[in-house]
């Protein structure tokens, strides 16, 4: 397993491996927030491209953050009783469905909307961090 070989390479180098646990938290959480931040600054020219106002991007925005909140809960304990390696993989299957049908959509609304929905719902599987 990549943690049992990361720990025994650290240790030869004289490094706590909760460090390294800690340096990749801090990554992880950095990068999250920095991709869910980005909308905020292709706002104007998604609106721009999909023929929506700011006000309808940012409804389907709402509409993921009020899921992701609504759903942390459940997906705690949806963990707790399948595993995590189920939740995740579940989690992936159903963010990769929704970016599938955002191929077959045909009108500019539900190719924000969505997608936005899909992720989540795929939130109830995985707790979200941010």
């Amino acid at each position: 397993m990549l943690a049992n070989r990361l720990a025994k390479y650290t240790a030869l180098r004289g490094i706590y491996y909760g460090w390294v646990m800690a340096a990749l938290a801090f990554f992880y959480v950095l990068f999250s927030s920095s991709a869910l931040g980005i909308t905020a600054v292709l706002i104007r020219p998604m609106s721009d491209q999909l023929g929506l106002t700011i006000g309808e991007l940012s409804a389907s925005q709402g509409l993921r953050f009020a899921l992701f909140g609504l759903a942390a809960p459940f997906a705690g304990g949806l963990m707790l009783r399948y595993g995590p390696r189920r939740m995740v993989a579940l989690s992936g299957v159903l963010s990769l469905l929704g970016l599938l049908l955002t191929a077959t959509m045909t009108s500019s609304r539900s190719r924000v909307n969505v997608p936005e929905a899909s992720c989540g719902y795929s939130s109830f599987t995985t707790p979200y961090p941010g």
